[in-house]
């Protein structure tokens, strides 16, 4: 490229990560924030995560979820610049919703169950 002048100039791009309403990234994976209530969080439940090229990703989670679990799906992140072929990973993190209440009806059938 050329200035004013006709001289010769160097040309510099500054690129920088724009935030997204429902992932983040960290290097070339992307974090997602799934929240779900407590009875999905012990019984299980089907994610559907719509990705960034508007494909529709359904995540069973099949473990109990706790605080601080996280899910890995391959190969579901960002593609590595130097290989197209290479991805990095999607990283499902999970906020459970605790009740703010529980009715005696509702506590005395937990208890019932006698959850270990």
């Amino acid at each position: 490229m050329k200035d004013s002048l006709g001289n010769t100039a160097d040309v510099i791009f500054t690129v920088k990560d724009q935030l997204h309403e429902s992932f983040r990234r960290e290097g070339y994976d992307l974090i997602y924030t799934c929240r779900i209530s407590l009875e999905k969080a012990l019984l299980g439940c089907n994610v559907d995560i719509e990705t960034l090229d508007n494909r529709i990703l359904h995540v069973p989670i099949t473990d109990v979820i706790r605080p601080g679990y996280k899910k890995v799906v391959q190969r579901e992140g960002m593609p590595h610049p130097d290989d197209p072929n290479q991805y990095g990973n999607l990283i499902i993190e999970f906020e459970i919703d605790f009740p703010n209440s529980m009715t005696p009806g509702k506590k005395y059938l937990i208890r019932k169950c006698r959850l270990e």
